[in-house]
C-alpha cells in the first residue's frame, strides 16, 4: 500500500480538479454540454483507477489500470480536440455576427444620408441656403463624432453607440464626444459585451428621453476604453429621479454636479488578431 501512495496522492489532487471542472460545466453556456459529458466520464474513470489502487496494492489488475488510464488519457485528448473545435467554431460565429451587424448598419447609414440629401435638396429648392449650410454643418459634426468611435477596440460597441448617436440627432440633440482607447490594441471581444450593450442602450434611451424633454439639447459625452473595463462619462445636469432610474439598470454609477460616469468591468477579454490579406490592403491601403 505504502509504494501506491504517491500514485493516490497524485490521482487525489486530480479528482479535486475534475470535480471542479464538473461544476464549472454545470453552468448552463452554449457548446459545454460535450465537456461536462467528458468530464463526468474522466472523474467515474478517476475513481475507478483508484479503487483499483486501493483494492489491489500488489498490482494484481495492472491491465485494468492501464486500460482505465488509456481512457482517462483519451478523454483528455477528445476533451482538447473539443475545445479546439469550439474556439473555430466560435471565432467563424463571432465573423458572422459581425459581418451582418455591419451590412445592417451600412444600410441604416445610407438611409440616414438619403434623408439628409433630400432635405440639404429641399432647402436649397425653396432658396433656404442658410439651412441648407446649417443643416450640412450638423450633418458633419455628426460624422465626425461617429468616426472616433471606431478607436474602441469592441466593435458591438462602436456599432451600438454609433447607432444610438444618430438617434439623439435625429431627435435634434448635438452630441460632442471624446473616445480614447487605453489598450493599444486594434480587435477584440468581452465576454460581456451582449449585458453591456443591452444595459448602455436602456441608460442612453433614458438619457434621450430626459434631453428631448428639457431645454439643453447638448450633451457631451467621454468613451474611454481600457483593458479591464469601459468607462462612460455623460456631462450634463439631470435629475435625482434620473439618476435614480438610471441606477435601477447598473450598480456603478457615479455622479457630481453636472457629470454623470457609468462604468463597465471585463472579466474575459479575447484579443483578435487580424490578418491582413491582399485585398484588404487593396480596399483600405491608400
Amino acid at each position: 500500500m505504502q509504494s501506491s501512495l504517491p500514485y493516490l496522492v497524485g490521482f487525489f489532487m486530480f479528482l479535486v480538479l475534475q470535480g471542479g471542472g464538473i461544476i464549472k460545466g454545470l453552468i448552463p453556456k452554449n457548446g459545454k454540454g460535450k465537456q461536462l459529458i467528458f468530464s463526468i466520464t474522466n472523474f467515474i474513470l478517476v475513481i475507478v483507477y483508484i479503487n483499483l489502487t486501493i483494492l489491489s496494492p500488489n498490482y494484481r489488475y495492472n491491465i485494468y489500470r492501464g486500460i482505465v488510464l488509456a481512457g482517462v488519457v483519451l478523454i483528455n485528448l477528445l476533451l482538447i480536440l473539443h475545445f479546439k473545435f469550439e474556439n473555430k467554431r466560435n471565432t467563424k460565429d463571432n465573423r458572422k455576427r459581425y459581418l451582418i451587424n455591419y451590412k445592417s448598419l451600412i444600410r441604416e447609414q445610407r438611409h440616414d444620408y438619403m434623408n439628409i440629401l433630400q432635405i440639404v435638396y429641399g432647402y436649397i429648392q425653396l432658396n433656404k441656403k442658410d439651412k441648407a449650410i446649417e443643416y450640412v454643418d450638423r450633418t458633419t459634426k455628426m460624422s465626425t463624432v461617429i468616426s472616433k468611435l471606431y478607436r474602441l477596440s469592441i466593435l458591438s460597441f462602436s456599432l451600438f453607440i454609433d447607432k444610438k448617436i444618430r438617434e439623439f440627432y435625429n431627435e435634434g440633440i448635438e452630441v460632442l464626444c471624446d473616445v480614447k482607447n487605453e489598450t493599444d490594441l486594434e480587435f477584440r471581444e468581452a465576454k460581456e459585451e451582449e449585458s453591456i450593450v443591452l444595459r448602455l442602450n436602456k441608460i442612453l434611451d433614458i438619457v434621450k428621453d430626459y434631453s428631448i424633454q428639457s431645454d439643453d439639447k447638448e450633451i457631451i459625452m467621454g468613451i474611454y476604453e481600457y483593458n479591464n473595463g469601459i468607462d462612460i462619462v455623460i456631462s450634463k445636469s439631470m435629475e435625482s429621479t434620473v439618476i435614480k432610474n438610471i441606477r435601477k439598470i447598473h450598480d456603478e454609477v457615479y455622479t457630481n454636479n453636472k457629470e454623470l460616469m457609468i462604468s463597465f468591468k471585463f472579466n474575459s477579454v479575447y484579443n483578435l488578431n487580424s490578418n491582413k490579406t491582399d485585398v484588404s490592403n487593396i480596399l483600405y491601403n491608400s
